[in-house]
């Protein structure tokens, strides 16, 4: 019953959230994750509010065993690119709906919170990389989000 009452209410936060259903996939073989659900953004470019957070859930099936894994997100504009500083990049600690280890086929859900700083500059192509690091620095889900910088 208590599944039901979660899958229900994450369901419900997810439609909220808006369901980004037009993914980039990286430039590797690494595949998209399941879902990704960003606040305030249906389809791409997705807006990103200076002096906001934005919150994204990216939903996931762990492709083996995961004692734990790390996410890193680069942004890239025109021939620039540079690594975002999460504030917390260990994927364990911002799981919700399960905990590490993770089993083979499990499903994960994790949480970012992603401050815009309000000094950041307006920037109508600003592509976001993130990347699932396993211990081994293998990456085990990696997709490509295109954004706006913009003003509220």
């Amino acid at each position: 019953m208590l599944k039901f009452v979660f899958i229900t209410l994450f369901g419900l936060i997810a439609v909220e959230a808006g369901v980004v259903t037009d993914l980039d996939a990286c430039n590797n073989d690494t595949p998209l994750p399941d879902s990704v659900d960003v606040s305030g953004c249906t389809s791409q470019p997705c807006p990103l509010i200076k002096g906001s957070d934005v919150q994204l859930i990216l939903n996931f099936t762990a492709p083996y065993e995961l004692d734990g894994f790390n996410v890193t997100v680069r942004a890239s504009f025109s021939i620039i690119s540079i690594n975002y500083n999460l504030p917390d990049p260990v994927g364990c600690n911002n799981l919700i709906n399960t905990r590490c280890p993770l089993e083979k086929s499990e499903p994960g859900s994790y949480r970012l919170i992603m401050p815009v700083n309000s000094a950041y500059p307006t920037i109508s192509n600003l592509r976001l990389r993130f990347s699932l690091i396993d211990p081994e620095a293998k990456s085990f889900a990696c997709f490509v989000i295109r954004t706006s910088v913009m003003s509220a």
